[in-house]
């Protein structure tokens, strides 16, 4: 960082006049962004950017990694991935006070619990590391921007999708899968859902399930739901773990749903589509993690640039009913975990 911060002084006034000064909006789209004029290659060559997702055991988050491999490429930065195995909040925040006591550039989290990951965030800050969030945002804390999935309309797109499948139920008894309690990615999906749905309906809601992102523990609880909650109507997941393991694990589940149950879902990725090819959830709202890793990368870069970057930065989401499945289907990525 030491060597970063001399290069900056040299070329201060190199390409950065061209940027406008002028106050951002606070809110944009990732796609509207513009990268970092191109400095010369011994600056690019001093940046380390360090991408912190919540686990590394989790699929959606593989198309963010290719992105950013492809985007750090393209600038002539070093990029680090690294992540607890499991969600785990000791475990990122151990990382991140690594990553800032070892002098990185630059560092992009998803954050497993905001109020947990706000002091080293902070302590990041003040120290000259210059760190962002993606996916799931810490937005107390004094972290330089958000970029990803505007989470609460999201959880209303879902409801919407819900709404419709519902058809005449104006009073659905609803169960909830989640992940981790604290994260404020998923508990704005499920405010969000949950406004939208009272909007319309006159829900009873008989359980939040929270499977801490673990595959197995999803499917478990999702099988628990089905059997042990008295006229459940409708399951709103609000990602899509339950799904990226063997859907043969969800027995009781699709005898539910051939009884007439109603499931959506967040999150769009192959094993999600192939579960609604197979009939598995009804409908999705899908993220673009891919463009969270290219333009995450292409704006912490900005930052650490000088330039000013407005927040929260907001990527595309796509909501996916069952006719559009084999489309997506044939563009989406089949990642494999090892």
């Amino acid at each position: 960082m030491k060597r970063l911060a001399m290069a900056l002084l040299a070329v201060s006034a190199f390409g950065l006049a061209g940027c406008s000064n002028n106050p951002e909006s606070s809110v944009s789209t990732a796609r509207g962004v513009q990268p970092a004029a191109q400095p010369p290659d011994d600056l690019a060559a001093a940046v380390t950017i360090s991408i912190v997702p919540k686990s590394l055991d989790n699929p959606v988050f593989l198309d963010t990694k290719e992105a950013a491999q492809t985007r750090a490429r393209e600038l002539g930065v070093k990029l680090e991935w690294v992540a607890p195995f499991h969600a785990d909040t000791a475990q990122q925040i151990t990382i991140l006070r690594w990553l800032i006591n070892r002098g990185v550039d630059g560092i992009l989290v998803s954050c497993n619990d905001p109020v947990a990951l706000e002091p080293v965030i902070n302590e990041g800050i003040a120290a000259g590391v210059r760190i962002a969030t993606f996916d799931s945002d810490a937005p107390q804390s004094d972290r330089i921007f958000y970029i990803g999935t505007n989470n609460y309309e999201a959880g209303r797109s879902a409801a919407d999708a819900a709404i419709e499948l519902l058809g005449t139920n104006t009073e659905p008894k609803v169960a909830i899968v989640s992940g981790r309690r604290e994260a404020h990615n998923l508990n704005e999906r499920i405010r969000g859902f949950q406004a939208r749905l009272e909007e319309s309906a006159r829900p009873v809601y008989l359980s939040i399930l929270y499977s801490n992102d673990d595959i197995n523990l999803a499917q478990e609880l999702t099988e628990q739901a089905v059997t042990g909650l008295v006229d459940l109507d409708l399951i709103y997941f609000s990602g899509g773990w339950a799904f990226m393991g063997p859907l043969d694990s969800l027995d009781a589940y699709g005898r539910w749903l051939a009884a007439g149950g109603t499931a959506v879902t967040i999150d769009s990725h192959y094993p999600i589509l192939i579960a609604a090819r197979d009939g598995m959830v009804d409908a999705l709202v899908g993220q673009d993690f891919a463009e969270m890793g290219r333009a995450g990368v292409s704006q912490l870069y900005n930052a650490i640039l000088g330039q000013t970057v407005s927040s929260p930065i907001f990527t595309d989401t796509i909501r996916v009913n069952p006719d559009q499945v084999p489309l997506l289907l044939n563009q989406a990525r089949n990642y494999e975990l090892k």
